[in-house]
């Protein structure tokens, strides 16, 4: 399911740009004014073009230096054709493999279905960013960009402009006044307290999507793509990463059936055996090394062996750890 997430999330990208032109008029039709009523500034280069939409750097009448989103023309008809073909793919999939009940195909391309079409509306996204923002009130350690609602509509977006440079950007640190195992750290330190404290999380935090600006200070980008967990699915988690810290394969076995579609495997003393194997030869090193990807991914493994799948929304989840302890390691190889 999270591969399959991946995959997804990895065809939104690499696009080439729309002209300015067709770009203008939608601007135009969304905001209700012409560009220079509303702007003194607007860069006809996009700054960034993905399947979805263009950013262009601006300035507004009243000063502010914004990056402007906007979608990219009939994406959404695009959009939906797609999810079409996909939800067909998947219906074949389910009839016509005798594998396919270990995995569930359909669920998973509906809940890419609803993550995409909620990016499409950004008035939900800018509502999305506005409670990121909230959330780190007080916290200067991490920026959200302000979301100017006068100037965003359904298809524009309007956000304040981050200056920065990709998280990733090792020979950029220095210049920044910033060291990349201080911000590696913050940055797994951030998706966890999103993810545990406020149960809202970026899904997508891979190096483009994170900035840095300066003094150890980052910025998240791009935070169309968010997960959203219950209080139950979080207790569910952090029980899961107990038991594997405790070495209680008891209790491993039942969180782990509690985040799967249904909890009844083909052989539960043989799932049990499994998990107990698990935790006695691979878990330790996987948490000494703090490989909490890897460590997910290996449980997963074991369920799907006993024809269970993980609940779809949880793949987003697993997608976005795995993402952040790449980017964490790419900054500091040693990170717990």
């Amino acid at each position: 399911g999270a591969r399959i997430a991946g995959e997804l999330a990895a065809l939104q990208d690499d696009v080439d740009p729309i002209p300015f032109e067709r770009m203008e008029a939608i601007i135009t039709e969304e905001l209700g004014a012409p560009l220079e009523e509303i702007f003194t500034t607007f860069e006809k280069q996009p700054v960034g073009a993905a399947s979805l939409s263009q950013v262009y750097r601006a300035v507004t009448r009243d000063g502010h230096n914004v990056a402007v989103k906007v979608q990219r023309p009939d994406i959404d008809k695009v959009i939906e054709s797609d999810l079409s073909l996909m939800r067909s793919a998947a219906e074949w999939i389910v009839e016509h493999l005798e594998d396919s009940r270990a995995f569930d195909a359909v669920g998973i391309v509906d809940e890419f279905a609803r993550s995409i079409r909620r990016e499409l509306d950004f008035t939900i996204e800018a509502r999305v960013v506005t409670q990121f923002g909230a959330n780190f009130e007080g916290d200067d350690r991490v920026i959200i960009p302000f979301v100017y609602s006068e100037y965003s509509s359904l298809r524009v977006l309007t956000m304040e402009w981050i200056d920065g440079v990709r998280v990733d950007l090792l020979d950029a640190y220095p210049e920044r006044r910033s060291d990349p195992q201080t911000v590696a750290v913050l940055g797994c330190q951030i998706l966890c307290k999103m993810i545990f404290d406020d149960r809202l999380f970026h899904a997508d935090p891979h190096p483009g999507n994170i900035f840095l600006t300066s003094d150890n200070q980052i910025a998240f980008l791009d935070l169309g793509m968010a997960g959203h967990l219950e209080q139950s699915d979080v207790i569910l988690f952090a029980d899961l990463f107990m038991a594997i810290f405790q070495n209680d394969s008891k209790a491993c076995t039942e969180a782990l059936l509690h985040l799967t579609t249904q909890e009844e495997p083909s052989n539960p003393e043989a799932l049990s055996h499994e998990v107990a194997d698990f935790l006695a030869f691979e878990a330790k090193s996987i948490v000494a090394n703090g490989q909490l990807a890897r460590g997910l991914e290996t449980a997963v493994q074991i369920v799907r062996r006993h024809n269970l799948e993980l609940t779809p929304r949880f793949s987003l989840l697993i997608k976005a750890l795995a993402t952040i302890e790449v980017v964490g390691r790419k900054l500091y190889p040693k990170i717990d």
